[in-house]
């Protein structure tokens, strides 16, 4: 008998203590908006952030205007909203899950009005034959300068869908929340041939805008792997460190990974060969071959001035490639 006394004490002690862990365990603050809300609030924040970068007029004015209506509608000052905002910038894991959220919405708004498209009339002027997007991470994601929530990369292993002679494109959109300091994003995205050489892209990102970035396999020696990352630097220039309290985030969002199965192209319209390996990989838009000169009988022709030395490829942006061991 007092040994069953004796359990159900100690039975009732161990539960009352898993009682008050669970109770205890912190919360979000009574002074910081919550998920939900803060989900609806960044709904439309993100909306007007859009729609004031299509005026083109003031962007500085018209994004204050957009965003004071925003905060007016839910009932919250502008204090209130930064404040969340930097408590949430600090807790970003719970930010990503806002993020992640507002991205499936942001999808299934954009499917109920007919946003969607087929692929192939989409990059029709690029001549694709065959375009699917093979990106199976999150569509959106936010990066703050706090380490290591400042970098996001994916890797992908290619499968049986892609050919020789493909295209890889990244296209994804950028926006910006940050109270002070220098923009300052990178992304890169690299591909490993069949031959294990590899060739990669870099794009600064310091504006809210659209971006896309994309390399050929020009040599038909399919891809192997295709790998890259996102990044949001300090910003620490001219021996200035920037401040860790203010508010700076990048938001980037419709993610979209595109393999592309390419037509041939004429000869005439293949992209020009430059010095080193690199090659311009805008595509379409590039000069036509030159036509021979004709020389009149008996004269000599002309000579040819010295080829001029480009810039590196990286400066322009333009895809490096890089020898691997074979």
């Amino acid at each position: 008998m007092r040994n069953h006394i004796f359990f159900g004490i100690n039975f009732f002690i161990t539960m009352l203590m898993v009682v008050m862990l669970y109770s205890c365990k912190p919360g979000i603050p009574s002074d910081i908006i919550g998920k939900s809300k803060m989900e609806d609030i960044l709904y439309d924040y993100h909306i007007a952030l859009a729609a004031a970068s299509q005026q083109g007029a003031d962007y500085a004015v018209d994004n204050r205007a957009y965003t004071a209506a925003v905060l007016k509608k839910y009932d919250v000052t502008e204090n209130d909203f930064e404040h969340s905002m930097q408590y949430y910038s600090r807790h970003i894991e719970l930010l990503n899950e806002i993020y992640k959220d507002l991205a499936e919405r942001l999808e299934n708004e954009a499917d109920e009005i007919g946003a969607s498209m087929n692929e192939t009339s989409k990059f029709g002027s690029l001549s694709a034959g065959d375009t699917i997007d093979v990106w199976n991470g999150n569509r959106a994601f936010v990066l703050s300068v706090q380490t290591p929530f400042n970098l996001q990369s994916f890797d992908f292993k290619v499968d049986t869908t892609f050919h020789k002679g493909d295209r890889v494109m990244l296209d994804f959109e950028s926006q910006f929340i940050f109270q002070d300091g220098v923009r300052d994003g990178l992304v890169m995205l690299a591909v490993t041939f069949g031959n294990d050489s590899v060739a990669q892209m870099t794009q600064s990102v310091n504006n809210s805008q659209p971006y896309s970035l994309s390399i050929d396999d020009r040599d038909s020696l399919g891809f192997k792997s295709i790998r890259g990352f996102f990044i949001l630097n300090r910003g620490d220039y001219g021996g200035m460190p920037t401040s860790l309290t203010t508010l700076k985030l990048m938001l980037v969002k419709d993610i979209h990974l595109y393999r592309m199965h390419m037509k041939p192209l004429p000869n005439t319209n293949m992209p020009q060969q430059m010095p080193g390996g690199s090659y311009n990989n805008q595509g379409q838009g590039q000069p036509p071959v030159p036509q021979p000169q004709q020389i009149p009988q008996g004269q000599l022709p002309p000579q040819t001035p010295p080829a001029q030395q480009l810039p590196p490829s990286a400066q322009g942006g333009m895809p490096v490639r890089m020898e691997g061991n074979k």
